[in-house]
């Protein structure tokens, strides 16, 4: 991969993650009956504990298939950051968030006394829940990320890019989506979130999701996820990992490629099992909730 090649995958990437306008009101759906600083989360069900963790300007919605599916079995925990799809930003509105939501996410499982538990993770969800594990490691008995890298600057600097020689772009970054307008935010996310659902259908919701989020805690979270590598500290972890990814157009570079990087990026982890998720793009429980429903049952199981 020249640079050229890579610094295109890295713009697209930072746009198909990125959304639209600042908070209006929350979608529908149940209330959260925990309201932290930094997160809610929705629980539903009875059983062993899952917990879901969407990505960036994601609502839990995204998950209501699958809940649906787990909660006769399963409980089922869903998190909602601040800031994202009509949430307030609270702590949110400064400062970093990936280490400190995955940190307020650890503190929440430990008041309920949630230990050894199924943690799912889509896109910069999966960076969370990797940071969950990695550093609260007694939380989390397994680990399912999907459709996101330990280090996702490798998508925006050439070969042997480091956290912080990829920190200058995740700098620029950060600073182009915190300064556009609200228009200029919705108007972006049309057309990103529809590289990102194969149905569309099914791109009306998190279209929706990524209108309603504050861009400026979503340009400080795109600022961590390109500046983050977290391959030394899964290297230590010893639980189940799953890793499912597509390819798609949200990331412009051959197939094989992505392959590869997905490889690469999980080689540290001798626990993790990567699969290719074919006919999909990045929000697979959308565009094959049966295909995706059936890979949670497995990791589950």
């Amino acid at each position: 991969m020249n640079r050229r090649t890579l610094m295109a995958a890295g713009a697209a990437v930072a746009l198909s993650v990125s959304g639209a306008a600042c908070a209006h009101a929350a979608p529908d759906g149940p209330q959260a009956p925990y309201d932290g600083d930094r997160i809610n989360v929705i629980s539903e069900g009875r059983g062993p504990d899952v917990v879901l963790i969407p990505g960036l300007s994601s609502h839990p919605e995204i998950w209501d298939d699958l809940t649906a599916r787990l909660k006769a079995t399963h409980r089922v925990h869903r998190i909602h950051v601040r800031g994202f799809a009509g949430l307030d930003a609270g702590a949110n509105a400064e400062g970093p968030i990936v280490e400190p939501v995955a940190h307020a996410i650890a503190e929440w499982m430990a008041a309920e006394n949630i230990r050894g538990a199924a943690v799912i993770g889509h896109s910069l969800g999966g960076t969370l829940a990797m940071t969950v594990a990695s550093h609260h490691p007694e939380r989390v008995g397994r680990l399912m990320v999907v459709d996101m890298v330990p280090f996702n600057g490798v998508w925006f600097a050439p070969p042997g890019a480091t956290a912080q020689s990829v920190a200058p772009v995740a700098d620029a970054t950060a600073a182009r989506l915190a300064a556009l307008t609200p228009e200029q935010w919705a108007a972006a996310a049309a057309p990103a979130i529809g590289t990102m659902v194969t149905d569309e259908a099914k791109r009306a919701l998190p279209i929706r999701h990524a209108a309603q989020t504050d861009n400026t805690v979503a340009a400080r979270a795109m600022r961590d996820l390109i500046a983050t590598d977290l391959r030394p500290d899964l290297a230590r972890l010893t639980i189940p990992v799953t890793v499912l990814y597509v390819h798609g157009p949200n990331i412009p570079l051959d197939g094989a490629v992505i392959d590869a990087v997905f490889t690469q990026q999980f080689a540290v982890l001798p626990t993790a099992k990567v699969k290719f998720i074919p006919n999909s793009r990045h929000f697979i429980m959308l565009d094959q909730p049966e295909v995706f429903a059936s890979e949670v049952n497995a990791f589950l199981e």
